[in-house]
């Protein structure tokens, strides 16, 4: 069986989608060695890195049944003559019996059945407000042409599978669940001598708090910074928060406050930092905080607990079924992560506890199990 790969987004190694996507087809092309496979991609700028990207994804998956098939279309062409990635024609000309995406970008409406989408969350139903309407409005409806037009919907954890049968009408036995791992290689406890090198890169100065994402209103950062002020003022004079992730839409309010905390020594914020340094991050943290309101999974609390941090999220969405029993759970608001911040970092024995129990739960988490749960479905649909 061939089958094509919209590998659009997998070059994009800096976002969770781009994540997700690259170590979980790397692992599909490592554990199937009977099917061929076509990666499918359209770029135009950054062509060298890009396609660079996809045949180191060959070489390391060690598949030698694998091929790319680049175009050069613009995108405004693109959006023009299909709403997908991949032109039907491309699917044809490669005589392709089944098309898997790891973003629900599917090739609707032409005829061609057999698909296999993933959906990461339907933030866009839920929380349209933090997206916008019209932005919002075109997820609602990719997503509805996936469900309608794909053979198997792939959801990435059983709280967004819950979403998808109830928002989307779409029955439990179509939706395969298939988690996100963690690169062990790269997240585990690291040394904190070595921790410190990093740490004075981004001129971390003291003990800190950390959270890791993307600075926008859906991760609810503002609660956290209240959650903070509400600290006794010889915590905030003893420890930092620093803030790693880049920023994201309709982020003023956020900014704001930032700039206008009550101690403008106790926010750090580094923009992105590269896994090779988070990593470090991870293992110096005294806390890891996310106080998301809403997630698809959530993998900066599983990169935490991999790490060794004690984790402290919120109680909605994917998260509880990410963290299990292995961190602290509370309501998103600022009184309650002030509170469970503060049972940490007065627990000393709390936080071994709970770095312990981290790193068992994060070894849950398995690319190789999530690959072949959707081979599986590939040989369903041959």
């Amino acid at each position: 069986m061939i089958i094509g790969i919209d590998a659009n987004w997998l070059i994009y190694e800096n976002a969770g989608i781009g994540k997700y996507s690259y170590f979980l087809i790397r692992e599909i092309l490592r554990q199937d060695k009977k099917n061929r496979y076509v990666l499918f991609a359209n770029f135009i700028r950054h062509y060298k890195k890009r396609r660079q990207i996809l045949l180191d994804l060959i070489k390391e998956s060690k598949n030698k049944k694998c091929e790319i098939y680049i175009s050069k279309i613009p995108s405004a062409w693109r959006d023009a003559l299909s709403q997908t990635n991949v032109p039907i024609q491309w699917i044809y000309r490669k005589k392709v019996d089944l098309y898997f995406s790891s973003y629900f970008s599917g090739i609707f409406n032409n005829g061609f059945n057999k698909q296999i989408v993933v959906i990461y969350d339907l933030v866009f139903v839920h929380h349209w407000e933090h997206a916008g309407k019209k932005l919002s409005a075109y997820y609602l409806k990719r997503s509805i042409d996936a469900v309608e037009h794909c053979q198997k919907i792939i959801a990435i954890s059983r709280s967004t599978q819950n979403d998808i049968e109830q928002s989307l009408g779409v029955d439990e036995s179509k939706i395969t669940i298939a988690y996100p791992g963690v690169d062990r290689g790269l997240f585990k406890k690291q040394a904190q001598a070595k921790c410190q090198i990093i740490l004075d890169k981004y001129h971390i100065v003291k003990p800190y708090l950390l959270s890791v994402c993307t600075l926008e209103p859906r991760k609810n950062l503002e609660s956290l910074l209240v959650a903070c002020e509400l600290l006794p003022h010889s915590f905030r004079n003893k420890y930092q928060l620093v803030l790693v992730g880049k920023s994201g839409w309709n982020n003023e309010s956020l900014l704001n406050k930032i700039n206008n905390f009550v101690n403008d020594e106790f926010i750090v914020i580094t923009g992105y930092v590269p896994d090779q340094d988070l990593s470090y991050l991870y293992s110096g943290a005294k806390v890891f905080v996310y106080p998301s309101v809403y997630e698809g999974f959530g993998m900066p609390p599983l990169e935490a607990m991999a790490c060794g941090c004690p984790v402290i999220v919120s109680n909605k969405s994917s998260l509880p079924e990410v963290v299990g029993k292995a961190g602290i759970l509370v309501e998103p608001t600022p009184t309650a992560i002030s509170s469970a911040i503060i049972h940490i970092l007065e627990n000393n024995e709390l936080a071994i506890k709970l770095s312990k129990k981290g790193i068992l739960q994060a070894k849950k988490f398995i690319w190789k199990i999530s690959a072949q749960k959707i081979i599986k479905e590939f040989g369903r649909l041959k």
